[in-house]
């Protein structure tokens, strides 16, 4: 808990999510010039209006305030993935690596089978491309969220239990049914104003992608505009109690079809659409895309064997790096620690730079220059956060909890002079626990664990 300093070598241990390195130049195009330049302007938006919403007084803003920092995350990650394939020179060495991979494949015989999956690959993006609007419209978790993702849910639970078990999709398994039950019962709070707000988005954007001559626009909408049909469906259903969800799910199907919740009924008449949707899109480019990287990997492992790390899969991993600071976008060199004084410097009093009342009462017995924050080369990505941050002798010297702007672009590769790490440095940690939240036994506790 002494802390570190500039250049120390430290380690971090924990779980990192889902990266993205082994995808190949074709789509990671895609993501760069079809993905991001639609999904981006999309969030943004809906970040805008649930800003406009939580104005309207402090009860929106508590409802609001969940949903709008995953959406300020969301647009974080894809902003910053973005600027990594928009770099030449990122860009540039994801085409390298896979230039000397085709070429290595393509010199063994042996590897002769997976020759073309590259190729195979990129006919696929073409497919992607002519069905990116209707899927990113009505697949995915377009129509998964909120009280309708509910209606949803309990729909096609309801048809899927009817089947056998190896009939059925993934996500209603026996199996997986457990977890969706726990779901639909639990006892979640339920804002209807908010739940109307992002339905109205919803239709409004799939009538604008699709057209409102679109066959499933029309059949959606009826006659009613997106804010009507919101507002029709969320007022008038009851889905907001637990009891009545799992009412409907242990009725099954005999229970959803007699239901005249409308919010079931809407779920139901669409279902059918949706799916469709999702099953074209799984047979046209899902399997091919699976089968195709499959055969990368296989050659992947043939010819780099364990030296080239996997992608992160939420798996336990250890990652070494050292204390260093970076560059920003402008050029500026950042130290890699902050400090505590840093806080107050920036603290303006209305957020995002509004300190809580607690820090504020406990300047005074602070040390101001201790630091704060501290930034390393550690390789990390989501699903990182709240690893501890060890060094040489194994003593916690921080809590890992975010990475810099460029650390982003870790999804699709590592760039030691850019990518950084940052955690809590343990001084700010201890001192923190003991001044401002007055936890002092386990502080005790553990430098009487140190002693």
């Amino acid at each position: 808990m002494n802390g570190t300093k500039d250049g120390d070598l430290v380690f971090v241990s924990g779980n990192p999510g889902g990266t993205f390195r082994e995808l190949t130049n074709a789509q990671l195009a895609f993501e760069r010039d079809t993905l991001f330049p639609s999904r981006i302007p999309e969030i943004a938006e809906r970040r805008g209006q649930q800003e406009v919403f939580a104005t309207r007084g402090p009860e929106q803003a508590r409802e609001a305030n969940d949903e709008l920092f995953f959406l300020e995350n969301g647009f974080k990650v894809y902003f910053g993935r973005q600027q990594a394939l928009l770099d030449p020179q990122f860009f540039g060495t994801k085409m390298q690596e896979e230039q000397r991979l085709r070429a290595a494949t393509a010199a063994n015989p042996k590897l002769a089978a997976y020759v073309s999956a590259w190729d195979d690959i990129a006919k696929v993006q073409q497919v992607r491309s002519q069905l990116f609007v209707r899927n990113a419209s009505l697949g995915g978790r377009s129509f998964r969220a909120g009280l309708l993702g509910d209606a949803v849910t309990l729909v096609r639970a309801a048809a899927e239990r009817t089947k056998p078990n190896r009939e059925r999709l993934p996500e209603y398994t026996d199996k997986a049914l457990v977890n969706v039950q726990q779901q639909l019962t639990a006892a979640v709070p339920v804002y209807k104003d908010l739940e109307e707000l992002d339905l109205a988005f919803l239709f409004t954007v799939v009538r604008r992608d699709l057209g409102a001559d679109d066959t499933f626009v029309r059949k959606m909408l009826g006659k009613e505009s997106p804010e009507q049909l919101a507002h029709r469906l969320v007022t008038g259903t009851h889905l907001e109690d637990p009891k009545v969800r799992e009412e409907l799910y242990k009725g099954g199907q005999s229970a959803v079809d007699a239901s005249n919740d409308p919010m079931i009924r809407f779920a139901a008449s669409i279902n059918d659409d949706l799916l469709a949707v999702r099953k074209d899109y799984e047979a046209r480019v899902d399997a091919p895309t699976r089968s195709a990287a499959e055969k990368i990997a296989k050659a992947r492992f043939a010819v780099y064997g364990t030296s080239v790390d996997p992608d992160a899969t939420f798996t336990l991993r250890l990652t070494y790096g050292t204390v260093k600071g970076f560059e920003n976008a402008e050029g500026k060199f950042v130290e890699p620690y902050t400090s505590i004084g840093g806080l107050f410097e920036r603290a303006t009093g209305a957020l995002p730079y509004a300190l809580p009342e607690s820090w504020l009462k406990a300047k005074a017995s602070l040390n101001l220059s201790m630091p704060m924050n501290l930034s390393t080369t550690n390789d990390t990505t989501g699903g990182n956060s709240g690893s501890p941050m060890i060094d040489k002798d194994a003593n916690v010297v921080g809590l890992l909890f975010d990475g810099n702007i460029f650390s982003l672009g870790g999804d699709y590769g590592y760039d030691a002079v850019k990518n950084r790490s940052i955690a809590v440095d343990s001084r700010a940690l201890l001192d923190g626990m003991r001044k401002v939240y007055h936890i002092d036994r386990i502080v005790d506790e553990i430098e009487a664990a140190r002693k």
